[in-house]
């Protein structure tokens, strides 16, 4: 972005420079105004080469920053994060999500919690993935907002955000996977998150499951996704994303 801003500045002074060169005053003899004249053109032809030169570098800019961002929209689908990672703050934080039972048609309540990061964090992104038979209960005011509660450990967390990635709206991991996904955000000017409860889902068990059917509720690491605190440590991320523990809905 930044280089396409710096090109259209530089053709809008190649444009002004341009404009300059033909506002030149004419002299009392002809021969001197036929030379201004053709110094004019030149100067035109010049400035006007130096525009298609910018041009041509903003639309090469342009392409690059359209390719590398289908390469990193390929690559970072899915991530492994390093599980020997060592937080410079001493914080070892685990996400885990809860266990629940119920019968076919039922909805039932998973917990996403923390431990091992008592005011230790501050920022998350995270994507909690669960089988695509289950439906996680959507807000009634927006299709794409799920219904939750959010959690103590979020009691002194300036923001806090949640989507669902449902049907459509659904990357490739997701669909090869059978996956369907929740994804939550936070951000906070200090480490005010604490160990506890962060937010609870719903989830509505299938009409037809079968007596024994277990939906897993798990997490998974893609580019952006972070688990850090003010300083943004990267080895906190990888450590969250490395020592998840998974839930399970079981069907009665």
């Amino acid at each position: 972005m930044k280089i396409k801003i710096f090109s259209v500045i530089s053709a809008l002074l190649a444009a002004s420079i341009m404009l300059t060169a033909c506002g030149g005053s004419k002299s009392d003899s002809e021969s001197s105004s036929e030379s201004e004249s053709k110094v004019e053109v030149t100067d035109e032809s010049e400035s006007e080469a130096e525009a298609t030169d910018e041009s041509e570098s903003e639309a090469e800019a342009i392409d690059e920053s359209e390719s590398e961002a289908e390469a990193t929209e390929y690559v970072e689908e899915s991530m492994e994060a390093d599980p020997d990672a060592v937080p410079a703050s001493g914080a070892a934080p685990v996400l885990s999500a809860s266990d629940a039972q119920g019968s076919a048609g039922e909805t039932v309540e998973v917990t996403i919690s923390v431990s091992g990061a008592d005011n230790l964090w501050a920022m998350c992104g995270v994507h909690v993935t669960y089988d695509d038979a289950l439906t996680c209960v959507a807000s009634e005011s927006d299709p794409d907002t799920p219904e939750y509660t959010k959690g103590d450990a979020l009691n002194k967390i300036d923001a806090f955000v949640t989507l669902l990635q449902t049907g459509d709206n659904r990357n490739e991991y997701l669909l090869s996977n059978n996956l369907s996904a929740v994804f939550f955000a936070t951000s906070d000017s200090a480490n005010d998150g604490t160990d506890g409860d962060i937010v609870t889902y719903q989830f509505t068990i299938p009409e037809d499951a079968q007596s024994g059917t277990e939906y897993e509720v798990g997490f998974y690491y893609r580019s952006g996704d972070m688990f850090t605190d003010i300083d943004v440590d990267e080895a906190m991320t990888d450590y969250a994303f490395s020592h998840y523990e998974t839930g399970t809905i079981t069907v009665l």
